[in-house]
């Protein structure tokens, strides 16, 4: 891109001459090159909207170009508002350009051409900008399982966790409580990256489901039983706080405490015990008055909701259990067998010759 001149038909510029102003689409680290396409992979992009040697009201508008259905049919064009960029010397002609940076994301992607593409444009003081053609490109949803080019660990972590077996040894994560060590504590405390919720006491009952749940009041990962009835309807759940301090992985086992604390789920509160065993099928003769309300509680998980402690082998440790002490007994005899035979091997017996005894004459 760059700008043209308006004269009186020579060569050159005099006095006479005034620059005509040039609108086009730039990417924003290289606004002195125009660009017309564009692909579309991410959350969002950033496109720099130029406009060189304008002087005049430096509002303009922003519109996407609008289709019927996926056709080439024109409907009225969706104004996306109006706006007003930076005055800068962009292309260092002296001039005054104007510079703006403008964010497409999915919400603005409402109309496709016939190609299954967007087109943008802007305008300002009667002028127009080049079409901005805008692709997007097919990507594979997050969550599927798969980290797929394009996804990462901060993009979908569900797909892309970290590197597992080498963070949650370095970091030493065996517990939930552990997860206050990482990085990115509530995060990965609620996403469990290291997987270690459903594998430590206290276990999950009937009806429950064992996950780490962050706790910003007291900045700190828990482990959480949530409980729900056969028909989803949330009961309540069971917090427990997870205490490892006089202990480590040092023998390779984990000895630790805990103490729980049982809430109710805030749908779970009724004002009759009729309407309490409407709540789900497993609630029928299971309601109970707590206060001046009714619970649900099917499965007894409110009194299961207790202190304890537990003996757990440390998840993440590299342990060689295959070598016990038969196998070390066993590498002591290999070793002793192997150096008697270098003893045999290394007496090797003297070569001697018979001696001939001379005769006297």
């Amino acid at each position: 891109a760059g700008f043209s001149e308006q004269c009186d038909g020579t060569s050159g510029c005099n006095a006479s001459c005034q620059f005509v102003p040039e609108l086009y689409w730039a990417e924003t680290d290289v606004p002195t090159v125009s660009v017309l396409t564009k692909s579309y992979a991410n959350p969002s992009i950033n496109l720099a909207a130029v406009i060189l040697s304008y002087s005049g009201d430096d509002s303009f508008h922003i519109y996407q170009r609008a289709y019927l259905l996926g056709s080439d049919f024109l409907a009225a064009d969706k104004d996306l508002g109006v706006y007003s960029g930076a005055v800068s010397n962009v292309n260092g002609d002296g001039s005054g350009d104007e510079y703006y940076i403008f964010t497409i994301n999915q919400t603005m992607l409402t109309s496709k051409n016939s190609d299954g593409d967007y087109e943008f444009y802007f305008e300002i003081n009667g002028l127009t900008s080049p079409t901005l053609i805008v692709s997007e490109l097919e990507s594979a949803p997050c969550g599927d399982g798969i980290c797929q080019v394009g996804e990462d660990s901060t993009t979908c972590p569900a797909d892309c966790p970290i590197d597992q077996p080498s963070a949650c040894v370095q970091l030493e994560i065996n517990l939930c409580s552990d997860y206050v060590r990482s990085t990115n504590p509530e995060g990965d405390c609620n996403l469990d990256l290291c997987d270690v919720a459903k594998q430590t006491p206290p276990p999950a009952g009937i009806g429950q489901t064992d996950k780490c749940q962050w706790d910003s009041s007291n900045v700190q990962c828990n482990k959480a039983n949530l409980v729900t009835s056969s028909n989803g309807a949330s009961i309540g759940s069971c917090t427990s706080k997870e205490d490892s301090r006089n202990d480590d992985c040092s023998d390779g086992f984990l000895s630790y405490s805990w103490s729980s604390n049982w809430a109710w789920a805030t749908s779970n509160n009724f004002t009759t015990e009729q309407l309490c065993e409407s709540y789900s099928p497993d609630c029928v003769g299971k309601c109970s008055l707590n206060g001046t309300v009714w619970r649900c509680d099917p499965y007894a998980s409110q009194s299961s909701c207790q202190a304890g402690s537990s003996v757990i082998p440390c998840p993440a440790q590299v342990q060689l259990g295959f070598f016990d002490w038969r196998n070390v007994i066993a590498v002591v005899i290999i070793i002793f067998v192997l150096y008697i035979l270098l003893m045999k091997k290394k007496k090797v017996p003297k070569n001697s010759s018979p001696k001939v005894k001379s005769k006297k004459k």
